[in-house]
């Protein structure tokens, strides 16, 4: 048996957690209009009430942040955080 039988099935893993991540991306960025986290629960009727409409019909509600927002955010400092301490543990 070679001892390199595996890389080609740990590039196919790799591919499928890549691919899986991003679906889950979109999918998260897709429902980001009614997946929503804020501290203040608000109807619809009342995030409508704070539209202001500009030159053009733009428009911009003050609707809170989404969950994919917030999770690409909290991972973005996690990975800054890991990537300092293991750096300064191991160096580069």
């Amino acid at each position: 048996m070679p001892p390199y039988s595996w890389i080609g099935l740990e590039s196919v893993f790799w591919l499928l957690a890549g691919g899986g991540l991003v679906a889950v991306a979109i999918i998260m960025a897709r429902g980001s209009l009614y997946e929503s986290f804020s501290f203040r629960k608000r109807t619809d009727a009342q995030l409508e009430e704070e539209t202001h409409v500009f030159a053009d019909h733009v428009s911009e509600q003050n609707r809170p942040v989404p969950i994919f927002i917030w999770l690409v955010s909290i991972g973005y400092f996690i990975w800054a955080a890991a990537y300092v301490l293991h750096s300064g543990a191991f160096g580069l």
